[in-house]
């Protein structure tokens, strides 16, 4: 059995099909970046206007991951506060401006 090469479209015999990865590793980092949606720093700053100073100071978060919050919190009373209390509030705040499912306290 013979195969028959495949010509690329547009080729004209004599120019290299080649393409030196130099030439378009730029291009396409930058068109990579254009579509990057990390929304974590926007809702690390919401975070804390949302629990004020003193309190963010306390709770800080630390990743947002497929939609879930994690949150470093020094204090285990005010873990507890948070998780018992506060959550529901905090979480429906954040979802009015971002795609957070939910808020993960960890003890830190």
């Amino acid at each position: 059995m013979h195969w028959k090469k495949r010509t690329p479209r547009n080729y004209d015999g004599n120019a290299t099909t080649t393409k030196i990865l130099k030439d378009l590793l730029p291009p396409m980092l930058v068109e990579m970046g254009r579509h990057s949606t990390d929304v974590s720093q926007p809702v690390f700053e919401a975070w804390g206007r949302l629990l004020g100073a003193e309190r963010a100071a306390l709770a800080e978060p630390i990743a947002l991951t497929d939609g879930v919050l994690i949150v470093k919190v020094k204090s285990t009373m005010l873990h507890s506060v948070l998780k018992q209390y506060e959550k529901e509030r905090l979480l429906r705040a954040l979802q009015e401006q971002f795609p957070v499912r939910n808020i993960a306290f960890r003890m830190g």
